[in-house]
């Protein structure tokens, strides 16, 4: 129930409650359509991805089955429930396992500390950067103590995130999780202890999950080898409501071309390489911006980072990165892009650097990436001489 909802929420939710009685048999079957939810549009306009209730209940329970959640646990909702992190992620498994939902009505990063503290969840989900958020802020203590599950998907979360996240609250166990809107949300989860031998990986498929890479004609990559994601099994959508010409894009037989980049470990685990449609070309080299944003990372001073291309008159693109500082710390933007060389490539070192308080977010708590792009190309104007690795900007 929303919080603040006060004698009306407990009476409607109380066990005495009269509910008519429902006839066996009666009802939905596992193939119906139960709900349109709809994409984050971090990679464009927003499609209405049609999901089951039988996908719907196979993705609850498969999130509750590797987490480990039961009726003891609580989860705050801090995203819309037209997503599938608050309706199928939380608010679904919360309702399988028969656990205790909290919605907040609108996100900011105040309005979900305060809820936080005022009803601490036994289960976080969140993106990465919420997490971060809630991780840096004074009552970080409050809100994690009574922690024992903090999930992250939508993103890659730091590995020195991670590490400071166990190391002040060693009782909370963090898990990856990958998914899409269009399969329900879940398909792959990473479990705490399988961090140490599998860096950077979201981990295995669910129960239920097959996975593949292929490349762009559909044929099946060598042994290790990078290529386009696809997956199949009983979460994946039906189709986009309205889009046929989306829906024949996306689904090719019982497979959802999923539109990211990976690999996979010889035990199957998946790592991920990024979104197809967010590879940097820069001047006929790609670039991961994961990969660059953990570099990033690394560095002490550097709240968060996001990375995009802008255009670039020679090399077609260039890297422009935004980050955000801890603290009032001021930050060297010379000696960020110097230290980076030393865990990734020349070229893909940013050619800009800009500081910003915070990075736009869409209603997922994505990175809004689109609108990043835009505020690259509009500050980033770079002459026909310019480098990789010259030029800093402020913004």
């Amino acid at each position: 129930r929303p919080l603040g909802g006060g004698e009306a929420g407990d009476a409607a939710a109380s066990p005495g409650s009269q509910r008519p009685a429902r006839r066996a048999g009666a009802g939905p079957g596992a193939g119906s359509p139960a709900v349109i939810s709809f994409t984050s549009g971090s990679t464009g306009a927003p499609k209405g991805a049609l999901i089951t209730h039988g996908a719907l209940v196979a993705a609850a329970r498969a999130y509750a089955r590797v987490l480990g959640t039961g009726d003891a646990d609580r989860s705050l909702v801090m995203v819309p429930l037209c997503h599938n992190t608050g309706f199928c992620d939380q608010l679904a498994q919360m309702l399988l396992v028969g656990g205790t939902v909290d919605l907040l009505p609108a996100f900011t990063t105040s309005a979900a500390r305060a809820a936080l503290v005022a009803r601490p969840s036994s289960f976080l989900m969140a993106v990465p950067g919420i997490l971060r958020l809630l991780m840096l802020g004074e009552d970080a203590d409050a809100i994690f103590g009574g922690c024992r599950i903090a999930c992250h998907g939508g993103a890659p979360m730091p590995r020195a995130w991670i590490d400071e996240l166990t190391a002040r609250w060693p009782w909370v166990r963090p898990y990856d999780s990958y998914g899409l809107t269009e399969f329900t949300s879940v398909s792959h989860l990473l479990r705490p202890e399988d961090l140490a031998g599998h860096a950077g990986s979201v981990g295995r498929p669910v129960d239920g999950v097959r996975q593949r890479i292929v490349d762009a004609a559909g044929a099946p990559v060598p042994a290790g080898a990078t290529g386009l994601i696809e997956l199949a099994g009983p979460t994946r959508m039906l189709r986009y409501v309205d889009a046929p010409e989306a829906t024949a894009a996306a689904l090719r037989g019982r497979w959802l071309r999923t539109g990211d980049v990976g690999r996979l470990s010889p035990d199957g685990y998946l790592h991920l390489a990024g979104r197809a449609a967010d590879v940097i070309n820069r001047g006929g080299e790609k670039i991961s911006p994961l990969q660059v944003e953990s570099a990033l990372h690394l560095h002490p001073q550097v709240a968060e980072a996001a990375v995009v291309g802008a255009p670039h008159p020679i090399f077609g693109e260039q890297v422009v990165a935004f980050v955000t500082r801890k603290g009032s710390a001021a930050l060297d933007e010379d000696e960020v892009r110097a230290g980076l060389g030393d865990h990734v490539a020349q070229y893909a070192v940013p050619g800009r650097l800009l500081v910003v308080d915070e990075l736009p977010r869409n209603a997922a708590g994505k990175v809004d990436r689109p609108a990043l792009r835009r505020a690259a190309a509009a500050t980033c104007t770079p002459t026909t001489t310019e480098g990789a690795s010259h030029g800093t900007a402020h913004a």
